[in-house]
């Protein structure tokens, strides 16, 4: 396993709010995309959070929701899951 995919699984199990930073940094070490949106015209889970890979290697995980932290959390571990194969 990378580091980089090291230190991610790191951050992740006690993910906070400054812990995003280092989670954006360490995904684009990793060559992949993170993006986080702020809606706020929708009143309901106003914002988006989206992993891709740079290659294609995996689909794409998006999620809508009103919790970054928690959701950010839930994607980091399907995205390292997929990241192992």
């Amino acid at each position: 396993m990378s580091t980089e995919l090291s230190k991610l699984e790191s951050a992740v199990v006690n993910l906070s709010s400054e812990d995003i930073m280092q989670v954006f940094n360490l995904i684009s070490d990793l060559g992949d995309i993170l993006i986080l949106k702020s809606d706020g015209v929708r009143e309901e889970k106003p914002f988006t959070i989206v992993i891709s890979s740079s290659d294609n290697s995996f689909e794409s995980l998006r999620s809508d929701t009103n919790d970054v932290v928690q959701t950010l959390k839930l994607l980091l571990e399907k995205y390292i899951e997929l990241k192992k194969k």
